[in-house]
C-alpha cells in the first residue's frame, strides 16, 4: 500500500495545504493521512486504533511514514482539515489521488448491498448507488474525510 500511496499526486497537495489552527505541524499531513488510510486498510478505523502500531516499524516502513501520529493527532488534524475543507483542499486530493489510481488501474467494479448497487461516478471515487444516487454508507460515514456528493447525473 506504501508504494503505491508514494506514487500519488496527494503528498505534495497535503503538505500545500492549509489547515486552519496547524500553520507550523511538528507532524507532516501527508502522515497524518497516510496513517489513517493504513488503519483502515488494517480493518482499524478509529483513531485510537492507531496506538497499538505506534511503535510498529514495520507499519511506518511500508507507508513511508516519518512520524506515527499519536490517537489525539490523528483525530485533531483529520477533524481540523475537515472543519476547514474550503482552505485544506483535502477531500479534492483523495479524489485527485482516486482519478489517478482509477486511470493506472482500471475501473472499479460495483459493490451490492441489497437491492443497491454503488458504482464510482465519473473518474471520482465518490460513490453512489445507480437507482437512488444514495451515498455508500462506508465512504459517507465511516471516512472522517468530508467527500463532494456525487452530481445528479440525471
Amino acid at each position: 500500500m506504501g508504494q503505491i500511496l508514494a506514487r500519488l499526486p496527494f503528498g505534495k497537495r497535503l503538505q500545500a495545504s492549509q489547515v486552519e489552527g496547524v500553520e507550523q505541524p511538528d507532524i507532516l499531513h501527508q502522515d497524518v493521512a497516510t496513517a489513517m488510510m493504513g488503519l483502515i486498510a488494517m480493518k482499524m478505523p478509529t483513531y485510537e486504533d492507531i496506538e497499538s502500531v505506534r511503535d510498529d516499524e514495520l507499519f511506518a516502513m511500508a507507508l513511508g511514514l516519518e512520524t506515527v501520529p499519536s490517537a489525539p493527532t490523528l483525530r485533531q488534524r483529520i477533524d481540523a482539515a475537515a472543519a476547514s475543507e474550503a482552505t485544506s483542499g483535502w477531500a479534492d486530493a483523495f479524489n485527485e489521488g482516486s482519478d489517478h489510481l482509477l486511470k493506472q488501474y482500471g475501473q472499479m467494479t460495483p459493490i451490492v448491498i441489497g437491492d443497491h448497487e454503488y458504482t464510482a461516478r465519473g473518474s471520482s471515487l465518490t460513490v453512489g448507488c445507480q437507482c437512488c444516487g444514495r451515498l455508500n454508507p462506508w465512504l459517507h460515514n465511516g471516512f472522517p474525510i468530508r467527500w463532494r456528493a456525487p452530481k445528479n447525473e440525471n
